[in-house]
């Protein structure tokens, strides 16, 4: 049951409060709890003996707070008493300055290993990566070690390998620090450092392959710059001992030989790098002098050439010397001689460094011109052409296929020329041109068809590049191309058809073959509703999204071009002309044509006058074709069609009703539409002894003895 409590003065409470700090709470003396009833704020509690556990500090440790003091629980209670109530001492409210405190704790920092990225070879970047800390922000100081041991200076968070660091474990050790929390730091697992790789280019040879010519190494470029380099010569495969310079000057060991020479990068922290440079043709005995002038001494070269300019010149695999028009050329194949034309083109493709290489025979007389050989092609001279280059490659195959010069193609133009588009490259020759890209080969085309080619814009036209070469087709001839091909013939001329649904329509009526013929205009657009059309000998085909293509001919056509085509009532058409009793038929969009050779082509319009007309049988019915189109005007907006036996009246208020025979020629009699009668506005119908049609404005009766006789209202 509740303690009473009792009073007691402030310093009592302080006391308590300090004993309470020190000491279990069991085994304060009995003194210290009495006469405290101000510090504790619930009833007086006896704690057990048996409660050993001390009281619990809970709350923030800050120096300027007191400690929030708990009692424990009571460990057990008599059946009668309860549960014992849990003691908390309140907050002080008098001298402070005379309790203990708590002393400050600095927090712990949470962290996650760092990492480092970059490639582990040398002189490569790597990166460090703190990883995740908290709570945040927290700085950073980095500080990166080669195994265990520290990197002088190395305290960025990025760090630039060396050749110290080559096949060592690289580390980063990030710490990390907040004010009033502990510092932290963690370090990284290692990466093994590769060594770095060399980069170069094949080294090459200069020099004439004979015996007293000096060779020289060109090393070419090798990364990282700068990078020293060893050199070896080797004779057909084996190493000259002592031949470990730049140069190598041939002796007579070296004749018949061939020789390279291999060329080795070193720098510390990278793995040595070895370059073969290619052979050189097989070592001539001759010096190399010695066959150049013995050229020159041929009966006629001096004359040809005139007088040397300069001394010979060493050249990757050969040598040269110049004169005033020309040069003799020395490789592997023998002195040659190149002047004149052939000199000058030559030069301009580079001479022996560019897609020709060195000649291989002088220059020499063929049909219409002359013909020089080289390691990768030729150079063609005549007089109207001049000297042009030939490489090697699918163009010159193509040339080759026509018969060269001596072919329908003649003397080649122009050099072979590139920067076309998709990668294409094409050459003129005097009859044609050839094109090439890499999807479709090399292809002529000449004549005709080169001038619709060119038209067209050529490979950056409608067509694109060639797919085949020229062939004859009945009446003409005919060339397929990427998108489409050209038709010619003498009559119509080169004409460019394109895949899609026109030429497929062509196709399906036998192209130039059937009645068709050929194509008079290349394919046209910009017609109404995005249409296209094309003509052709025989036709026309037209072509719209909503229609599909078909072809108009004869006098349909001529009918649907009186009519304004595809902008005039009846619009695209929408099938094919089809035979019926007596004529023929075509449907368009918004009517059809009937023609008959007593009639010729006439329009009927959708709408009530052809539902009307079709549903008495159209041609086949009493009514036979049509003999005029749908003829507007009439009194009130009426309109109108004649037929071979009669017509069909439309009245204001929209029926239709036929007007023929007896009683049409009593109707005109009153006036037809105009007269009192007015519009029909029946068909005719059987009455006692004949037949009557109602109207406006009253009836007609046709009987076989009195004939027609009108009835007005």
């Amino acid at each position: 049951m509740p303690v009473p409590p009792r009073r007691s003065t402030r310093g009592a409470v302080a006391a308590a409060i300090a004993a309470l700090l020190v000491s279990p709470l069991y085994a304060l003396p009995a003194a210290a709890l009495e006469g405290a009833p101000e510090m504790m704020a619930s009833p007086e509690v006896v704690v057990p003996p048996d409660v050993t556990a001390p009281p619990e500090v809970s709350g923030s440790p800050d120096v300027a707070a007191p400690p929030q003091i708990t009692a424990p629980q009571l460990a057990s209670a008599s059946p009668d008493e309860g549960a014992s109530p849990e003691v908390t001492a309140p907050p002080l409210t008098g001298d402070v300055s005379q309790v203990q405190s708590a002393a400050a704790v600095a927090g712990s920092m949470t962290s996650s290993p760092p990492t480092i990225t970059g490639s582990p070879t040398m002189d490569a970047t790597l990166t460090a990566d703190p990883g995740s800390w908290g709570p945040a922000p927290v700085s950073f100081t980095y500080q990166w070690m080669r195994g265990e041991f520290v990197i002088a200076g190395a305290t960025a968070k990025t760090y630039k390998l060396t050749a110290d660091d080559v096949s060592e474990f690289i580390r980063v050790q990030v710490s990390g620090s907040k004010s009033g929390y502990d510092p932290t730091a963690t370090t990284s697992d290692g990466k093994l450092i590769a060594p770095g790789t060399i980069g170069s280019t094949l080294p090459t040879i200069s020099g004439s392959p004979a015996t007293g010519s000096v060779l020289t190494a060109v090393h070419g470029a090798w990364t990282p710059a700068p990078l020293p380099v060893e050199y070896q010569w080797f004779r057909s495969g084996e190493a000259v001992a002592g031949a470990t310079g730049s140069t190598y000057t041939l002796t007579g060991a070296d004749a018949g030989a061939t020789m390279t020479v291999n060329v080795t990068g070193i720098r510390t922290g990278y793995t040595p790098a070895t370059r073969f440079s290619p052979v050189t043709p097989a070592v001539s005995n001759v010096p190399v002098r010695t066959a150049i002038e013995a050229k020159y001494a041929q009966p006629g070269v001096a004359g040809l050439l005139g007088t040397p300019v300069g001394g010979e010149i060493g050249l990757a695999n050969g040598a040269q010397r110049n004169y005033e028009r020309g040069s003799i050329v020395w490789s592997a194949a023998g002195a040659v001689v190149v002047r004149g034309a052939m000199h000058a083109a030559y030069l301009g493709t580079k001479a022996t460094t560019g897609p020709l290489g060195f000649p291989t025979a002088d220059e020499g007389g063929i049909a219409g011109g002359a013909y020089q050989q080289f390691q990768h092609g030729g150079i063609f001279w005549s007089p109207a052409t001049g000297a042009q280059v030939s490489p090697h490659g699918p163009l010159r195959d193509t040339y080759f296929a026509y018969g060269f010069q001596t072919g329908l193609m003649g003397f080649p133009t122009s050099g072979e020329l590139g920067g076309l588009k998709d990668g294409g490259k094409y050459q003129t020759f005097q009859n044609g041109t050839v094109l090439w890209s890499p999807a479709n080969g090399a292809h002529l085309v000449f004549g005709g068809m080169r001038e619709t080619y060119v038209r067209s814009g050529s490979e950056n036209g409608s067509l694109g590049y060639p797919t085949d070469r020229e062939k004859p087709v009945p009446g003409g001839a005919y060339q397929q191309f990427q998108h489409g091909g050209i038709f010619w013939s003498a009559a119509s001329g080169g004409q460019v058809t394109l895949k899609g649904a026109i030429l497929d329509a062509y196709n399906s009526y036998g192209a130039q073959t059937g009645f068709m013929g050929f194509p008079t205009s290349n394919e046209l657009s910009g017609l109404k509703d995005g249409g296209k059309y094309q003509t052709f000998q025989n036709g026309t085909l037209m072509w719209s999204p909503e229609s599909g293509a078909f072809l108009v001919f004869g006098g349909m056509r001529a009918t649907y071009v009186a009519n304004g085509s595809e902008n005039g009532s009846l619009g695209y058409p929408m099938g094919r002309e089809t035979g019926i009793r007596g004529g023929a038929y075509q449907q368009f969009q918004h009517g059809g044509i009937f023609w008959s050779a007593a009639t010729g082509g006439q329009v009927t319009l959708n709408g009530p006058i052809l539902a009307t007309y079709e549903a008495f049988g159209s041609e086949s019915g009493f009514l036979g074709y049509p003999t005029s189109g749908v003829i507007g005007g009439l009194k009130n907006g009426g309109k109108y069609q004649a037929f071979q036996n009669g017509a069909i009246l439309q009245s204001p208020a929209g029926g239709a009703y036929l007007s023929f025979g007896g009683i049409r020629d009593a109707y005109a009699q009153v006036g037809l539409e105009n007269g009192r009668l007015g519009y029909p506005t029946s068909n005719e119908y059987g009455v006692t002894g004949g037949v009557r049609q109602d109207y406006q404005g009253g009836y007609i009766t046709w009987t076989a003895t009195e004939g027609g006789v009108a009835t007005f209202r």
